[in-house]
């Protein structure tokens, strides 16, 4: 079983072809992840346009401006 900082179990049952076996499938494994990432198109252009919808909407009033959250009236 792995935790985030330590790995726990009996390694005596281990083998190197059993350790190569997982390297080689972690590596494929982030292989495959890297490619996906290179390959996004959609990313950068919802990076690029998100600041430009927030200013649009930056005029706009919220309810909580209002005081018509949380029950009361001020």
């Amino acid at each position: 079983m792995m935790y985030p900082n330590m790995y726990v179990g009996d390694a005596g049952k281990s083998t190197a072809a059993k350790g190569k076996a997982v390297f080689d499938h972690n590596i494929d494994a982030f292989a495959k992840v890297l490619s996906a990432v290179k390959r996004d198109e959609i990313t950068a252009e919802l990076l690029e346009r998100f600041p430009r919808e927030r200013s649009h909407r930056s005029h706009l009033t919220s309810a909580c401006d209002h005081g018509l959250t949380g029950g009361g009236r001020r």
